[in-house]
């Protein structure tokens, strides 16, 4: 567990990207792109940069990725206005 714990904490200091889990070779999971632009779309690969090199983005597309986030991730809206991701909040009843 301590691990999980301390690449979490990489995870955090390197960028605006949701807690990562360790993976096992073989084993694809999904990661959930948003771009600069606004778009939002989800590829598959064993980690992050694997899923993006099999949806066909080279080491360039980097630099038009704003963050990334594990899993089919919804979080986040994109606000035209400011042309920036948000946080999607919560929405609580009673």
């Amino acid at each position: 567990m301590e691990a999980v714990q301390t690449v979490n904490l990489v995870c955090l200091a390197l960028g605006r990207f949701e807690s990562f889990t360790p993976h096992m070779k073989g084993f694809t999971m999904k990661f959930t792109l948003y771009w600069l632009t606004g778009k939002r779309e989800v590829v598959e690969g064993e980690d992050a940069a694997q899923a993006m090199t099999l949806a066909g983005y080279g080491g360039g597309a980097v630099r038009a990725l704003d963050f990334y986030a594990q899993g089919d991730n919804r979080e986040y809206y994109w606000d035209a206005t400011e042309r920036t991701w948000k946080k999607t909040r919560a929405m609580t009843v009673g």
